[in-house]
């Protein structure tokens, strides 16, 4: 059982990680936020479809979600609330420096999406704005 353990401590670190509230999750995966919340209190599990959604969501794959825990990860990282280290990422194999997996807020995973959309002349635009601000030293 200490997977699901995991899984429920897990849900709740990366819920609150993400900066999304019960009620967001419980929209995504079509149930009612009380039915969300005994997942992040173990008194249920989620369906194989639920874990496979929730895994795509915070791009972590199952076995992660089920067997890390991810609480007891880097505190400083956890304190910033972006970066988990050495967890690889979804779908990757990959090591060191590579497995670094980047949580996003949900105000950063806006930002992302709408960058992807906006025709390629408005995106290089924006990059080219943004190296103002991220200049190297």
């Amino acid at each position: 059982m200490a997977g699901i353990n995991h899984l429920a401590t897990n849900l709740k670190f990366l819920r609150t990680m993400t900066g999304r509230t019960q009620d967001d999750l419980a929209a995504c995966l079509s149930i009612s936020r009380q039915a969300y919340s005994h997942y992040e209190t173990s008194k249920r599990t989620p369906d194989l479809d639920a874990l496979l959604c929730l895994s795509d969501l915070y791009h972590v794959s199952v076995d992660v979600l089920l067997g890390v825990d991810l609480t007891a990860r880097s505190a400083e990282s956890a304190a910033k609330g972006m970066v988990m280290e050495d967890i690889p990422s979804y779908g990757a194999k990959a090591s060191g420096e590579e497995a670094r997996l980047f949580l996003l807020t949900k105000e950063e995973a806006e930002f992302i999406t709408k960058l992807r959309v906006l025709p390629s002349s408005e995106r290089e635009r924006l990059l080219a704005l943004s190296g103002i601000f991220f200049k190297n030293p």
